[in-house]
Formats: C-alpha cells, structure tokens, sequence
C-alpha cells in the first residue's frame, strides 16, 4: 500500500462556545488513514484568563473506512488536560466560551488523496 507524502497541515483559531463540538468529517469515501492521522488544539491563553487550561491531541488507533458524512474517529488521546477531549464519541467538546486553536494531519493514500475533504462542525 502506498502512502503518500500528502499530509493535510492546517491550523484553525476560532471562538469556540461551550458545548460546541469540533470533529473532522469525511465529505467522501475514504480506503485508508494511516495511523499517524491527528487532530490536536489548546486554549488560547488571554490577559483575563481564568486558570482553567485545555490541551489535546488526539489519534486513531486503528485504520477506520469511511462513508460520506462519517467523522474521523479519534479514539485515543495519550494528551488530554482538562479532559474535553470525548474518545468514546471522538471529538472535542469546547468547555467554556473560549479561542482555541486546532490543527490536524491527515495521511491518505494517492487513490483517496482526491476523495477527502475536511471539514469542521
């Protein structure tokens, strides 16, 4: 199997509202994700800043086949502060009203390189 050097490598700042929730969706049918696909974020510290603090990184464990519309499923995550990271549902739920900022990588191989799409809900 043949993986591609194609890592998707974005980073995303964003407000995020408590309860909010932040996965990656597949928008296509997606083969193979190598395992060193991530999703990872922290709280954005600012000046009035309570001491609540937020990290993450997330991974799979396994290689998920994907259907359009599926979320990527993160269901490990070794860095997990303050525990907003769900592994059972494979997302990130924001705590409070907060900025926080995302990136992620994503292997695929050639064939699936022109069938992802990555989005955020």
């Amino acid at each position: 199997l043949l993986l591609v050097p194609s890592l998707f490598l974005p980073v995303f700042a964003t407000r995020c509202e408590a309860g909010e929730v932040i996965t990656i969706i597949s928008e296509r049918s997606v083969t193979y994700l190598a395992q060193s696909t991530s999703l990872s974020g922290f709280k954005i510290p600012t000046p009035a800043d309570d001491d609540d603090s937020y990290a993450f990184s997330a991974q799979i464990s396994q290689n998920p086949e994907l259907s359009d519309g599926d979320s990527i499923p993160f269901d490990e995550a070794p860095v997990n502060e303050g525990d907003a990271f769900d592994t059972e549902e494979g997302v990130f739920v924001c705590p409070n009203d907060d900025y926080f900022l995302f990136t992620w990588s994503v292997a695929l191989t050639m064939s699936d390189e022109r069938d992802l799409t990555v989005s955020w809900t």
